[in-house]
C-alpha cells in the first residue's frame, strides 16, 4: 500500500511538471549523449518516471524497474507506455530494496546497462546515518567493476532564486576533483545554508560529469551530479 509521502511525491510531481521542463530537458541530453550498446536496462529507484525520457528509454527492448514505491510500476508504465510498447518490448517492476536484491538481479541481468535514478542521494533518509550512507555507496563501486552503469543523483541543495540565467547543462565535464559549490550556488541565486547529500565519491576519480540544475520547490534548489561508469565509457562524455 502506498504511503502518505508516495502520494504526496506523485501529486507535486506531476503539478510540477513545467517547473522542472528545463532539468528534464538537460538529462534527457545526459542520458542520450552515450552510445547505444545495451538491451536491457536496469532502472533503479526510476518512481514514475517523472524525470525520465521517452527517448531514451526507446533504445532498449527489456526494461527492468526496481523501486520502494508500490504505485512506482504503474505509473511508470502509464507515463511511458509510447515508449514501453510493442511486441519486442518488456518492462518487469518490481517492488524491492535495492541494497538487499541489487546483487541477484545484477546476476540476473548479465550484459544490462544498471541506472540509478535519483536514488543514491536519498539514502540518508533510509538509514538515518551518514556514515551507513557512506559505507553503503562506497560497496557499490566493488559491486559494479566491470560493468556498464550511470547515476544521476542528489549533490547537494539549499535555498535559491528564480530560474538560473545560464543553462544548467553548460557545467558539463566537471568532475568531484573540480567540483565548485561556490559557483553552483551563485548560478541560482542561492543564499542560506545548503545541505551536502553524501554522495561525493560515488563515482571513480577522474569520471567526468555533469551537474544539472533542479527546482524542486519554487525557491529551493538541488544540483544533481550525473555520470557514466564503465567499459562502453570510457573516453566518452
Amino acid at each position: 500500500m502506498a504511503s502518505a509521502f508516495d502520494l504526496h511525491w506523485h501529486w507535486r510531481a506531476w503539478r510540477a511538471q513545467e517547473r522542472w521542463s528545463q532539468s528534464k530537458s538537460d538529462i534527457e541530453a545526459w542520458l542520450c549523449s552515450q552510445p547505444k550498446s545495451h538491451e536491457c536496462l536496469l532502472l533503479l529507484g526510476g518512481s514514475a518516471g517523472w524525470m525520465m525520457s521517452d527517448r531514451f528509454l526507446d533504445r532498449f527492448t527489456r526494461v527492468v524497474l526496481m523501486d520502494m514505491d508500490p504505485l512506482a510500476g504503474p505509473l511508470f508504465r502509464l507515463r511511458h507506455r509510447r515508449a514501453l510498447q510493442g511486441s519486442r518490448k518488456t518492462f518487469v517492476s518490481l517492488k524491492a530494496d535495492m541494497h538487499v536484491q541489487l546483487p541477484q538481479l545484477l546476476e540476473d541481468e548479465p550484459h544490462a546497462l544498471v541506472l540509478f535514478d535519483n536514488l543514491l542521494g536519498l539514502d540518508t533518509l533510509q538509514t538515518r546515518s551518514i556514515e551507513a550512507t557512506q559505507r553503503r555507496l562506497s560497496a557499490l563501486s566493488s559491486l559494479l567493476e566491470g560493468r556498464d552503469w550511470g547515476s544521476i543523483h542528489d549533490r547537494f541543495s539549499g535555498p535559491g532564486g528564480a530560474l538560473p540565467p545560464l543553462s544548467s547543462s553548460t557545467f558539463h565535464r566537471l568532475s568531484d576533483e573540480a567540483f565548485s559549490p561556490t559557483e553552483l550556488i551563485r548560478v541560482v541565486g542561492g543564499s542560506g545554508e545548503w545541505t551536502d547529500h553524501s554522495t561525493h565519491g560515488i563515482f571513480p576519480g577522474g569520471v567526468p560529469t555533469r551537474f544539472v540544475a533542479w527546482p524542486i520547490v519554487p525557491g529551493y534548489w538541488h544540483w544533481l551530479q550525473a555520470g557514466w561508469v564503465g567499459p562502453s565509457f570510457q573516453g566518452s562524455s
